[in-house]
């Protein structure tokens, strides 16, 4: 089963935004192995070191990346540039009417790397299969 690596931010993110990502996860476990990014681990980080080094081994053992890009984050931009310098294909989405920055809305000029935008993050199952 292929791997993928989720990545999104939930720093400031309101609950029915992480409620939308745990669905997701759900859906995607029916077809891949779900690497989740530290934070939706429930695990206690010793400190930021820590993190770091977990979401860049996920990254490392992912076949691919869906990044959620609705709420900014300057890690998801590191994560997404990593991912690319691995030779991976990236999938990023935000959600319609969430501001993202030109570099994710299509500035990144790689052929493993595209951007969309979906109505709701169930969406991304549809893009991902299609």
């Amino acid at each position: 089963m292929e791997k993928v690596y989720l990545g999104c931010s939930l720093t400031g993110a309101p609950e029915s935004f992480k409620s939308e990502v745990k669905d997701l996860i759900f859906l995607l476990e029916k077809s891949y192995t779900v690497l989740p990014f530290f934070s939706f681990t429930n695990k206690i980080a010793k400190n930021n070191r820590e993190v770091f080094e977990f979401d860049m081994n996920q990254i490392k053992e992912a076949d691919f990346m869906i990044a959620i890009c609705s709420h900014p984050s300057t890690g998801m931009g590191y994560e997404i540039k990593e991912t690319l310098s691995q030779g991976k294909k990236v999938f990023a989405f935000a959600k319609d009417g969430d501001g993202v920055s030109k570099f994710i809305d299509n500035g990144i000029i790689d052929s493993n790397y595209k951007f969309s935008r979906v109505e709701n993050l169930k969406d991304i199952i549809n893009i991902i299969f299609s």
